[in-house]
């Protein structure tokens, strides 16, 4: 078989004993976390341990005779809900079993933590997948560490596939979850290359990633590259796509935000006579009134409802419709003309401007209450005069939805008492 075809060969599976390993700690989970009258019934006695017939929760034909033991932790200890002992697979009387260390009292299981680490039990799982497939009996952990020391652990060939295994679970999860923005942190930046550099380290056992050899080494990263090109490579495209549109959404938010504060009124709707001609001003439907309807056509699958301070507008729908993608539709307001700002482009392009108003009893500025009203008119303000240091910790305190710690910052950075909502 080609060397190609070989690896791709190779790649679909791992992938198939990767998702066989998730499934099976699934259904075990399921089976265990139940309440303990049930549990009880569910139990083989033993010992020193408490067994469960995987046949009665799993439907992979390759567990039906695996025998599944909660063992006492041999020195009492729990971390966080995560084993600290670590499990064991065997094959005994020819019957694959697998053995997990957990919080129990001695033949009593009304006292016993169920919670199981899923790295864990794939982790053991995989390895009875792989006796299985190389009709092997696996040789325990501990006494190869002992006989070999850590490389000879992490190099042979039960535990090296089983930590690839592990780390590859983790990133392949991880990769579907990461948002956009911070994508190359932990994938790289779209290269093959890049990805080699970060993805070891944050997905991989540190210990097993510093005991390799060199041969398992280029194993490992021809493995990763496999990896890169069938699951990675087609995510970072969309993910990386993603970031660009963010960002651009973003300098396109804060554009927004700076037209909302336009202070200039002579290109306000009732004073633009003063800058622009007479024979240009009768293109422009105004004839002195207080309040005008501005409209502003809009793509399909927009989720705005409503026009916002900053957003351009128009004074004629018909010219509003002339922007709009087919399948838009037209929003339309009735606001006061002082509102309305002129683009400086030509007649028929103007922004949303809603004037802020001074309260009289303490001086602070009032923004006017409408529907989508959210604050851009002060964000405006805050982005003009904040170091970058201070619109990083802006858009972390949004991100993370603490709206109220965002308000006050926002009004010590501006130096501006505004009116709390």
């Amino acid at each position: 078989m080609h060397a190609v075809h070989l690896i791709e060969a190779q790649f679909k599976r791992d992938k198939e004993s990767r998702d066989r390993a998730e499934r099976f700690f699934d259904d075990l989970s399921r089976w265990i976390s139940v309440p303990v009258e049930t549990l009880e019934r569910r139990a083989l006695r033993y010992p020193d341990a408490f067994g469960f017939l995987a046949r009665d929760f799993s439907k992979d034909e390759a567990f039906k005779d695996v025998l599944v033991l909660l063992a006492p932790s041999k020195d009492g200890s729990r971390s966080g809900g995560s084993t600290v002992r670590a499990g064991q697979g065997s094959l005994r009387s020819g019957k694959p079993v697998l053995v997990f260390y957990v919080l129990i009292a001695k033949g009593d299981l009304s006292h016993v933590d169920t919670r199981l680490s899923k790295d864990l039990v794939v982790h053991e799982a995989i390895h009875l997948l792989d006796s299985m497939r190389m009709r092997s009996r696996p040789v325990g952990s501990a006494k190869r560490r002992q006989a070999g020391g850590d490389v000879a652990y992490y190099n042979s060939p039960e535990e090296w596939n089983a930590y690839w295994q592990e780390g590859a679970r983790s990133a392949e999860s991880m990769a579907e979850k990461t948002p956009p923005k911070v994508w190359d942190y932990f994938f790289g930046d779209g290269s093959l290359s890049s990805f080699l550099v970060k993805a070891p380290s944050h997905f991989w056992n540190s210990e097993f990633v510093d005991n390799m050899t060199p041969e398992t080494r280029r194993k490992f990263d021809k493995r990763l590259a496999t990896f890169w090109d069938n699951v990675i490579k087609p995510l970072a495209k969309v993910k990386l796509r993603k970031k660009t549109e963010e960002r651009e959404l973003f300098e396109d938010e804060q554009q927004r935000m700076l037209r909302a504060s336009a202070t200039d009124d002579d290109h306000r709707l009732p004073n633009v006579h003063r800058i622009i001609p007479a024979d240009r001003m009768k293109n422009i439907p105004y004839q002195g009134q207080g309040e005008v309807t501005i409209y502003r056509g809009i793509a399909p699958g927009d989720p705005n409802r409503v026009i916002r301070p900053g957003d351009w507008v128009a004074l004629s729908k018909s010219y509003a419709k002339k922007h709009m993608k087919p399948g838009g539709r037209v929003l339309e307001r009735k606001v006061p003309s002082i509102d309305v700002t002129w683009a400086g482009t030509d007649e028929n392009e103007w922004f949303y401007t809603p004037l802020r108003k001074r309260s009289p009893d303490r001086g602070s500025i009032q923004e006017a209450v409408y529907d989508g009203n959210i604050g851009f008119e002060e964000m405006s303000w805050f982005y003009k005069s904040a170091t970058k240091e201070q619109i990083d910790k802006m858009e972390r305190l949004l991100k993370l939805d603490k709206l109220k710690e965002a308000w006050e910052f926002l009004k010590k950075v501006t130096g501006v008492k505004l009116r709390d909502r």
